[in-house]
């Protein structure tokens, strides 16, 4: 018997309008990811965000990313990351000049009229699945209280005693760079701002969780802290640049993507790494 498999990718940064050599670097890792998905098969593959190189607002580079995306001989499924939809208003840790454009209600409607709900469940071979948008976390707008009547009256009561597995662009906030609690460590730019984090982890924690996979700090790491296991898959196309005014993730920068493989309730991580130059992708 053939065990299920996922292909868990991460922040591909498609498009040209972050100029044409991330352009060319992201073209280049999403041959090799194309290549791989067409041998290999997954039964799913799960992108969980910044699925453009930057703007939110660009239509060019929405269209090739979905362009691109749709033609993965797979079923896909994606989740929004702050460059798709916009960012939090708070972000400790991230340099002044990197705070993004703010998410709103109308990048996240016109984000869904592309792709679809921006926060879903499946089902694959007794596993649920869910994925969250990260980035109306925090954020008072519409689609955020959307997202938490759904996940209290619909998606976790349905989750059962079933294996689950939760896919979002950001980690929640109990990760080894901030297990301190500081004031400091409040609201890291590397994940769901707290007070939300906190919401959502009392949440989860009844269905006890295999993991919470996420993207966004462009590192592969695979931790537990509080009793959840996160993992974080790194950038398809490469890392973030090193900052002195920026708080660094943990974790593999290699570029690339995990396999995960379903077996029993437990998950194999498999860390895939092609031969890819770095990009200082952002």
């Amino acid at each position: 018997m053939t065990l299920p498999t996922l292909f868990h990718v991460s922040d591909p940064h498609l498009g040209h309008s972050g100029g044409d050599r991330r352009a060319h670097a992201a073209e280049t890792a999403w041959a090799h990811l194309h290549a791989s998905v067409s041998r290999d098969r997954p039964d799913l593959v799960i992108i969980t965000g910044d699925l453009v190189v930057d703007d939110p607002d660009d239509p060019t580079d929405r269209a090739l990313a979905h362009a691109r995306i749709t033609a993965l001989e797979a079923p896909v499924l994606v989740v929004p990351g702050n460059h798709d939809v916009g960012d939090h208003a708070i972000r400790a840790g991230l340099p002044a000049d990197w705070h993004g454009t703010l998410v709103s209600e109308a990048r996240v409607l016109s984000w869904e009229a592309l792709w679809g709900p921006s926060f879903w469940m499946r089902e694959l071979e007794g596993w649920v699945l869910l994925g969250i948008n990260a980035q109306i976390l925090g954020s008072g707008l519409p689609a955020e209280r959307r997202q938490w009547e759904w996940l209290e009256r619909v998606a976790l009561p349905a989750v059962s005693a079933r294996p689950l597995l939760v896919f979002s662009h950001e980690s929640l906030d109990a990760r080894p760079e901030t297990r301190d609690e500081s004031a400091a460590a409040s609201d890291s730019w590397m994940s769901i701002p707290s007070a939300a984090s906190s919401r959502l982890a009392a949440l989860l924690a009844p269905y006890r969780p295999v993991a919470v996979c996420a993207g966004h700090t462009h590192r592969h790491l695979d931790w537990t802290v509080s009793g959840f296991r996160g993992i974080t898959a790194p950038s398809l196309t490469g890392a973030i640049p090193e900052r002195s005014d920026m708080t660094a993730a943990l974790g593999d920068q290699r570029p690339g993507w995990l396999r995960y493989t379903l077996e029993n309730g437990a998950l194999r991580v498999d860390q895939e790494v092609p031969a890819l130059t770095a990009t200082g992708a952002a």
